[in-house]
């Protein structure tokens, strides 16, 4: 049976430590904001013994960054590449809730992280591992994937942010691994995968049970491969028409399971193009260029189509996201040692690159994904 038991805090300008987090310290909540996921990984390439992950968050205007949360994180896959924890597909869209998996006694549990009341939520069994949460734009809901021991998973899960309601959606599938990539902007659907060889985009509708078609082969690796909006058209995404090395594109459609417009077409096979992000006021599009380590660029398209434009960085740029009113971009800047994706520091620059500033260094580094967000 689902369980859920709460643990009020107060806002503190000195990090406190509400079980099952090593520390818990909610910042204010107005103005514009961008919060970090630490992975519990080095930035350049080494490994925190156990995985500390951490929750930063800092003022666009400038300011003190907080250390919103601290927690014991699990890394997936024999290299350490895959966090469980991924802060895109963890936080409502009011960026007043967070969810993560979190290492608590033998097992991991989900953590509901209420910033308005600083409060933290421990939801569903204890007896299983939780992971790979997924929180509902609306902050109702949490899909996730419950893994009772260490070979297979037992498929995709849905519980309410109250512990309530606890189901199945879909069943595990012997040799094969359930990866959720988030929610639909509605709340009403969930983009998922039970990968085989390569994954793949497929979403499912939570009330209805409907799965669509899989929109294309998608990699689970350095940053989301697709965004919703409420406007049309509402998705955008980079695939592959191929499981390994296929040609890429950022496309765009009203539906995953409706017919495709190719904007950006990549014939070199040996690079990834994708982490689309829509530009929250105007119909631009912010997407990647991954050529390989050190080599990350940054460009713009319109939805209604025409050549994308560079955004010229001053540092080399892992993820990179819009600000609230579109007109500036921030981006996790890539650590410069080898064989280093993940990042050291946050920065702010204009549309064309212009004004470039750090916002702040995060100790160690090991910076994976990021989330802007307005508070009245």
């Amino acid at each position: 049976m689902a369980t859920a038991s709460v643990v009020a805090a107060t806002a503190t300008a000195t990090p406190r430590t509400f079980a099952p987090l090593l520390v818990f310290n909610p910042p204010p909540l107005h103005g514009d904001w961008v919060f970090a996921l630490n992975g519990g990984i080095e930035a350049g390439g080494g490994r925190r013994s156990p995985f500390i992950g951490e929750l930063w968050a800092a003022p666009l205007a400038g300011g003190a960054p907080v250390l919103v949360a601290q927690y014991l994180d699990r890394q997936e896959g024999g290299a350490g590449l895959v966090g469980t924890n991924d802060l895109r597909r963890q936080i409502s869209s009011d960026g007043r809730r967070v969810v993560l998996s979190v290492g608590a006694g033998a097992r991991f549990r989900l953590v509901l992280i209420d910033l308005d009341r600083g409060a933290v939520t421990l939801l569903g069994p204890d007896d299983v591992d939780l992971i790979r949460p997924a929180l509902s734009p609306d902050g109702t809901r949490v899909a996730f994937v419950r893994k009772p021991g260490a070979e297979g998973d037992d498929g995709l899960w849905l519980i309410g942010a109250d512990g309530a309601g606890m189901r199945q959606l879909r069943p595990g599938v012997k040799g094969l691994f359930t990866w959720i990539f988030g929610w639909t902007g509605d709340s009403r659907r969930i983009a998922f995968d039970q990968v085989e060889s390569s994954a793949s985009y497929v979403v499912l509708d939570v009330t209805t049970g409907a799965v669509s078609s899989a929109v294309g082969f998608t990699t689970l690796l350095y940053g989301h491969p697709a965004d919703w909006r409420s406007a049309s058209p509402s998705f955008v995404a980079g695939v592959a028409d191929a499981a390994f090395q296929g040609e890429y594109r950022i496309v765009v459609a009203d539906r995953a399971d409706e017919p495709q417009r190719v904007l950006v077409r990549e014939t070199n096979r040996f690079l990834l193009v994708g982490v689309p992000r829509w530009n929250p006021i105007t119909d631009e599009i912010l997407y990647r260029r991954l050529i390989g380590i050190g080599r990350i660029e940054y460009y713009i398209v319109r939805s209604s189509g025409g050549d994308p434009v560079r955004v010229p960085l001053s540092v080399t740029p892992y993820i990179a996201e819009w600000t609230p009113d579109g007109g500036s971009i921030v981006y996790v800047a890539a650590d410069q040692m080898p064989y280093a994706f993940y990042g050291a520091s946050i920065h702010i620059a204009r549309r064309d690159g212009t004004g470039d500033r750090e916002l702040f260094a995060a100790p160690r580094g090991g910076l994976t994904d990021l989330f802007t967000v307005r508070y009245p």
